[in-house]
């Protein structure tokens, strides 16, 4: 037996007005990009893990991304290794909540960011980084992978 002996075509003819109507009102849960997420940032203001990469990805490029803001409107230059320093803050293996926290602050506080590009080496950036936040070492998991930033 195949497949097709199993598929009934319909006809729209078939059909009953209200059978249409709530076809096309139903949506699948699937197709909504958004889903059920919080929104967590303003609709204009891009991420910061999203931005910082973008200054990444652009090194070596004719036009390099040089900038990145936060929601509350600060708008900073920044080089390649402050945004993988950034990138790597972002993404390191510490505490939940105290990365949630930096997390929050580094995309919605103009000062936070501010200070940690005012940094002029890598080494003072970290050093601002554990001033401010004082992140203390998650036990690693058996799923980090070779790639996850270890900053702590």
């Amino acid at each position: 037996m195949k497949a097709t002996d199993f598929i009934k075509e319909i006809k729209a003819d078939d059909l009953d007005q209200d059978a249409i109507d709530s076809l096309k009102k139903q949506i699948d849960p699937a197709d909504k990009d958004d889903g059920d997420l919080d929104k967590g940032y303003s609709d204009k203001h891009v991420s910061m893990i999203n931005q910082v990469h973008k200054v990444i990805d652009s090194q070596g490029n004719p036009n390099p991304v040089k900038s990145v803001s936060t929601e509350d409107g600060g708008k900073f230059p920044i080089t390649g290794w402050q945004a993988k320093m950034i990138a790597a803050m972002l993404t390191s293996n510490y505490n939940q909540d105290q990365k949630r926290k930096f997390t929050d602050d580094v995309n919605k506080k103009k000062e936070v960011l501010g200070a940690l590009l005012g940094a002029k080496t890598p080494e003072d950036m970290k050093a601002k980084f554990f001033d401010m936040y004082s992140p203390k070492e998650q036990p690693k998991s058996s799923y980090e992978g070779q790639y996850q930033a270890k900053l702590v």
